[in-house]
């Protein structure tokens, strides 16, 4: 068995870069190769790069997995490792290592915004955000941090990667402190810019409620993942997540992007290429052709055909962005997102029942994790928008009956108490809400017609 996974995973490594060589002659994937090599150049001059060092064993970690084929499109170049997420189970920085890194991000962010006031003196106090707490990057932090850090990525957290994914030649390519203040905001579920992330909280947890990791994939109990300050949580950039708001108290945290001297990401790269080209340039036929050109790399990327379907959207191509979003939703079973967009888009064009499958598809992958206690709070709003939205089409559907007045309504019996349900749940954290209770008042009187 572990040679047959052996060859499956040399098999996609030698399937991928030959795809990537006959496309070499795109001038996008030739500048995505260009943007990665001066990438690393840089990361190796500030943070130096992997050298093989060893002393990091299965017994240092806890790992859990979200599934073979759910960590990005570069999954096959971690060397059937890719949907592993791993913590240590004892810190990798001191409790003074955190502090320290704290105080010099504090002072960076302060430096900055004493820059801003000197160019806006009418800000207030009070417009003081939670952003405002700041972020740090790294590679502006003084030179005797930089050379304390570059130690421990030398002695502890490059040797830690190599033994969890088995890559090497890596390096920091960029890096941030970061901190927030209660109550703060959940991220969306997003991949980062980089092959590999390492997570490494400096506070206390004592010090704030809430803040850990969400990861998409671990459904066995879907809560964010919190670990203790200075321990590390390492998983492949391209695992789907989002950094957890706190609700009480401060929290900073670590966050190193790391990339490999041979794997230069042409799929992300493209992406991030197309988003750009459609939002900030509104340039729809560039951000296509950055999709597609990703897509000749990596037809199996979920995002990349998302992306391809708001272009289709744009373009008036609903066909061709139905199809993208299909692709997607059938690609990566774990989020729920395309299937939603496909709902709302079925209900456009006024299918509802064709619309009502697509909600129900995506109500029945979530369950009831939305309803847990510390359930992430993105994935409670999509499936209370998702509720609503699945009880909106059945009460069309079962208006439509009524008005065929020699039809069988046997099809409002069965769907009108499941329509109810959803709509009681979607009460539940808005017990208030007007337009949710008249719907339910609707389904109720509609089921009483339809027996």
């Amino acid at each position: 068995m572990v040679q047959l996974c052996g060859f499956l995973v040399s098999l996609a490594v030698f399937c991928h870069r030959t795809s990537s060589f006959s496309t070499l002659s795109s001038p996008l994937i030739q500048l995505a190769h260009k943007s990665h090599d001066k990438e690393y150049e840089a990361g190796v001059n500030i943070f130096g790069t992997s050298s093989g060092v060893a002393g990091w064993s299965d017994g240092n970690f806890t790992s859990s997995s979200v599934g073979v084929g759910n960590a990005g499109p570069d999954e096959y170049y971690l060397n059937g490792r890719g949907h592993n997420v791993c913590s240590t189970r004892d810190p990798v920085l001191s409790k003074s290592e955190c502090e320290s890194f704290i105080m010099e991000a504090q002072k960076a962010i302060s430096t900055r915004k004493a820059v801003k006031v000197e160019v806006d003196p009418s800000r207030k106090d009070w417009e003081v955000t939670n952003s405002d707490l700041g972020e740090a990057r790294l590679s502006g932090l003084p030179p005797d941090i930089l050379n304390h850090l570059r130690g421990i990525l030398d002695d502890k957290l490059y040797p830690m990667l190599e033994s969890r994914f088995a890559v090497h030649n890596l390096t920091v390519y960029d890096g941030l402190i970061l901190g927030s203040i209660a109550p703060s905001q959940s991220q969306p579920v997003h991949r980062d810019a980089s092959l590999l992330t390492i997570n490494i909280p400096l506070s206390d947890s004592a010090g704030y409620t809430g803040g850990g990791t969400y990861i998409e994939g671990f459904h066995e109990h879907d809560n964010p993942v919190v670990i203790e300050r200075g321990h590390a949580l390492c998983h492949a950039s391209g695992v789907m997540h989002a950094g957890n708001a706190i609700q009480t108290g401060e929290r900073w945290v670590l966050v190193l992007f790391c990339i490999a001297q041979d794997e230069p990401q042409i799929a992300r790269r493209c992406h991030a290429g197309g988003l750009a080209a459609f939002h900030d340039d509104g340039d729809v036929d560039r951000a296509f052709q950055y999709f597609e050109a990703g897509l000749s790399v990596a037809p199996s990327d979920h995002l990349l055909h998302m992306g391809a379907s708001r272009v289709h959207l744009a373009r008036g191509e609903i066909s061709a962005s139905f199809k993208s979003l299909n692709a997607a939703a059938n690609l990566y079973p774990l989020c729920q997102q395309a299937n939603v967009a496909l709902g709302d888009a079925l209900m456009a064009k006024k299918r509802p029942r064709a619309a009502l499958r697509r909600f129900d598809s995506a109500l029945e992958a979530i369950g009831d994790r939305d309803l847990l206690d510390g359930a992430w709070m993105p994935l409670k709003a999509l499936a209370w928008r998702t509720r609503v939205s699945a009880a909106t089409c059945t009460l069309l559907c079962a208006e439509a009956e009524v008005e065929k007045i020699t039809e069988d309504r046997g099809w409002s019996r069965s769907r009108l108490p499941e329509a109810i349900g959803r709509l009681s749940t979607a009460l539940g954290p808005c017990p208030d809400n007007g337009y949710i209770q008249s719907m339910r008042a609707r389904a109720l009187e509609l089921l009483r017609i339809a027996e």
